[in-house]
């Protein structure tokens, strides 16, 4: 399973189970990354730009303080206001986001 340590995510999100499969590929290296996301003292700052499909982002927290971010795709027809006011109300009702 996956859980956030952070203050209240455990009671407010539901835990997810998830599996890992060997399928061959070879992790030897990083790979390349699409774009790099730094995450500031208040502030986030992009070096590349987000599309549609799948992109490989780097994140580095450059300090002093240490910081998360959270990646959320909107579902169908909802917006950042919906996912801003789901928040607001500590994640009650359906959520109109993926995280």
């Amino acid at each position: 399973i996956i859980i956030c340590w952070n203050s209240g995510h455990a009671k407010t999100t539901p835990v997810r189970p998830f599996m890992v499969e060997e399928v061959g590929a070879n992790d030897n290296r990083v790979p390349k990354e699409d774009l790099v996301l730094k995450l500031f003292d208040f502030r986030f700052e992009l070096d590349g730009s987000l599309h549609p499909g799948t992109q490989v982002i780097r994140i580095e927290t450059p300090g002093p303080s240490m910081h998360e971010v959270d990646i959320y795709r909107l579902r169908q027809g909802r917006s950042v206001a919906d996912l801003n006011a789901w928040r607001k109300q500590q994640g009650h009702g359906p959520a109109p986001a993926q995280a």
